[in-house]
C-alpha cells in the first residue's frame, strides 16, 4: 500500500512538472538520482560522464514529462529507461570520437558527399553493434555476479523497483538490499570498465 502511494504521488509530480513546477523535479531528483547515477556509472564507466548522462536524463524528463503514462510502468522506470537511453548516447559519442580520430590519421581525402554516405552508413551500423556490445557487456557482468546480488541488481535496476520494494519482495532488511546492490555495481563497474578500455 505505501509503495502504491508513493508511485501515485510520484506521478502526481511529473504532471507538475509538465506544467513547469521546477520544485517537482527537484524532489524526482534527490530521490531517483542517487540510483540513476549508479546505472549511469555501471553503463559509461566514467564519473563525470555518468553525472552528465544523469543530467540529461532530468533535463529530457523535464522537456517530456507531458509524455509520461503511468500505465506504462513507474516515474522509476520510465527515468531509467531515459537514463539508459542517454547513456548509450554518450558511448556512441565516445565511439565515434574514437573512429573519427582513427580515421583522420589514416584516411586519404574523399568526395564530400562519398563521405556522408559512408558516414550514415557507419552510423547506423555502428547503433546496432553498439547495442548488441553493450547487451552483450551487462549481460557477461551480471552473469559474474553471486546469485543473491545478481537479483537484487536485477530487480532494483531492469525492472525498475526500488530498493524498499525489494527488499518487501526478497523479505530481506532493507540494509542488506542496499549493502548488495552496493557491492554488485561495484563488481559490474570493474568488468564495464575494462570492457570499454580494452
Amino acid at each position: 500500500m505505501e509503495y502504491e502511494s508513493a508511485v501515485r504521488e510520484e506521478a502526481a509530480l511529473v504532471q507538475q512538472m509538465a506544467h513547469g513546477d521546477d520544485r517537482a523535479i527537484s524532489r524526482l531528483y534527490d530521490v531517483h538520482s542517487p540510483r540513476l547515477f549508479g546505472l549511469a556509472l555501471a553503463l559509461v564507466g566514467e564519473r563525470a560522464d555518468a553525472e552528465e548522462v544523469v543530467l540529461d536524463a532530468f533535463a529530457q524528463a523535464w522537456r517530456n514529462a507531458c509524455t509520461f503514462d503511468g500505465s506504462r510502468g513507474s516515474v522509476q522506470t520510465w527515468l531509467s529507461t531515459i537514463t539508459r537511453s542517454r547513456a548509450l548516447d554518450c558511448i556512441r559519442r565516445r565511439t565515434r570520437r574514437r573512429m573519427a580520430n582513427e580515421r583522420a590519421g589514416t584516411e586519404s581525402s574523399f568526395s564530400v558527399a562519398d563521405g556522408e554516405a559512408t558516414h550514415s552508413r557507419d552510423a547506423s551500423v555502428l547503433d546496432t553493434m553498439l547495442h548488441e556490445e553493450l547487451q552483450a557487456q551487462l549481460n557477461g557482468a551480471l552473469q559474474l555476479l553471486p546469485p543473491e546480488q545478481r537479483e537484487v541488481i536485477e530487480l532494483s535496476f531492469l525492472s525498475g523497483a526500488s530498493h524498499a520494494r525489494v527488499a518487501e519482495q526478497l523479505g530481506l532488511p532493507l540494509g542488506t538490499v542496499k549493502t548488495r546492490a552496493r557491492s554488485a555495481l561495484r563488481k559490474m563497474r570493474t568488468v564495464l570498465i575494462g570492457a570499454t578500455t580494452r
